[in-house]
């Protein structure tokens, strides 16, 4: 107690690294909130992405399903 004592009189206030900060943790937070969102627009836009390319493949293969068809009807009325 007196080496804490001799600290303070000489340094003044000892300095407590461990002390919670609110600012500190208010700007953590909202950091790792950002974060979550922008993890979920990326999703979002990856899933969105994914459902225009199976669009457009589903497109695709009724339209080439469409044509073997009417290329059959042709060779049969030959």
């Amino acid at each position: 107690m007196d080496s804490l004592k001799i600290y303070i009189e000489r340094i003044e206030k000892p300095i407590n690294f461990m002390a919670f900060d609110i600012e500190i943790e208010t700007r953590r937070r909202i950091l790792v909130e950002q974060d979550l969102l922008q993890q979920a627009s990326i999703a979002e836009s990856q899933l969105h992405l994914e459902e225009l390319v199976e669009k457009q493949l589903k497109s695709q293969k009724l339209n080439q399903i469409k044509a073997n068809q009417q290329m059959i009807r042709e060779e049969q009325k030959e």
